[in-house]
Protein backbone atom coordinates (compact mmCIF):
# COMPACT_ATOMS: atom_id res chain seq x y z
CA UNK A 1 0.00 0.00 0.00
CA UNK A 2 3.30 2.33 0.40
CA UNK A 3 4.19 1.74 -2.70
CA UNK A 4 0.73 2.67 -4.21
CA UNK A 5 0.64 6.25 -1.98
CA UNK A 6 4.09 6.57 -3.29
CA UNK A 7 3.18 6.39 -6.96
CA UNK A 8 0.21 8.26 -6.42
CA UNK A 9 1.99 11.58 -4.83
CA UNK A 10 4.50 11.24 -7.46
CA UNK A 11 1.57 11.39 -10.21
CA UNK A 12 0.63 14.33 -8.09
CA UNK A 13 3.43 16.53 -8.28
CA UNK A 14 3.71 15.94 -11.20
CA UNK A 15 0.68 16.99 -12.19
CA UNK A 16 1.06 19.88 -9.74
CA UNK A 17 4.28 21.18 -11.28
CA UNK A 18 2.81 21.19 -14.70
CA UNK A 19 -0.61 23.40 -13.39
CA UNK A 20 2.19 25.62 -12.23
CA UNK A 21 4.22 25.78 -15.01
CA UNK A 22 1.31 26.94 -17.03
CA UNK A 23 -0.26 29.25 -14.27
Amino acid sequence: MLTAFRHLSLAFWVFFGDFIQRW
